[in-house]
């Protein structure tokens, strides 16, 4: 696999992985809250560069 597809697939993970954490209290609800948006919105300032879209979306 190339590095640029190794880039957006580990950012499609970073995100998954945010955004399957299930807290437990409120104060770690909002930080798990905080992380996924900036998970997000480094895997979308990936795909407005015009780099390629994670593997698992490019799936047909």
């Amino acid at each position: 696999m190339n590095p640029i597809q190794e880039q957006a697939d580990s950012l499609f993970d970073e995100l998954s992985s945010v955004l399957r954490h299930a807290p437990e209290d409120p104060a770690q609800a909002v930080q798990a809250l905080r992380a996924a948006d900036r998970a997000f919105d480094r895997l979308h300032a990936w795909m407005c560069e015009g780099n390629p879209l994670p593997q698992p979306w490019n799936r047909r």
